[in-house]
């Protein structure tokens, strides 16, 4: 019986991991680095639709994020906001792309916080390790698309149960830059939860999300 109270525990655990707190798939970001020494501070409002077998729900997330160009190619940061989890940010460009080429980068994400609620108390620890393209599509604008993989941690505090989910998701932006220290970059972003292990056994598949938003950026932008 103790057993099974478990399996459930982690499986309600898991799933939970993919609805709450998924806020940080948007980026709002280039593959292009800010110039080494600025800022930047972004405004990043977002609908998150979320969707298991059995539930499912739909949340407003505003989110406050600021970036810091430290050397020529690397970038680092943090994200915050009501309803978003925490998160440490840092990305690193592949190449020097000239404005009228193509730029790759990868970035990834770190992240912990205490999540109590819907009868349980869980820490949870998650990373979204990225690689980002992005296209030039005119003098001011630019398409950036996005690969990534959330991969979330999450143990209940009263019963020991725990978990690990994995959820890909593809993301497509676009930037347009009408002055030197500000853009606006709508962003969508799909992922499906593929996998979960940890208490209970291995669960495939279990729900998707999908969110959009549109970031306001100030300060420093990719060049």
């Amino acid at each position: 019986m103790v057993r099974l109270r478990k399996a459930a525990s982690g499986a309600a655990l898991i799933v939970l991991g993919m609805t709450t707190g998924c806020a940080g798939l948007l980026s709002f970001q280039s593959a292009r680095p800010l110039p080494a020494g600025t800022f930047q501070v972004a405004l990043e409002p977002s609908y998150l639709v979320s969707r298991a077998k059995t539930s499912g729900e739909t949340q407003l997330l505003p989110a406050l994020s600021v970036r810091y160009g430290a050397t020529r190619r690397l970038e680092v940061g943090a994200r915050a906001g009501l309803g978003i989890r925490p998160e440490l940010m840092a990305k690193l460009s592949l190449q020097d792309a000239p404005p009228h080429r193509a730029a790759v980068a990868v970035a990834t994400t770190l992240g912990a916080w205490w999540y109590d609620g819907s009868g349980t108390r869980n820490i949870r620890v998650y990373s979204q390790p990225a690689l980002l393209l992005s296209l030039p599509t005119g003098r001011r604008t630019e398409l950036t698309i996005g690969e990534k993989l959330d991969v979330t941690w999450a143990r209940d505090v009263d019963t020991g149960a725990w978990g690990i989910a994995f959820t890909p998701a593809i993301s497509l932006g676009w930037a347009l830059r009408p002055a030197s220290w500000f853009a606006v970059m709508p962003e969508v972003v799909m992922g499906y939860s593929l996998l979960h292990v940890g208490t209970g056994g291995p669960v495939v598949g279990g729900g998707f999300l999908l969110q959009g938003g549109i970031g306001l950026l100030f300060g420093g932008q990719p060049r």
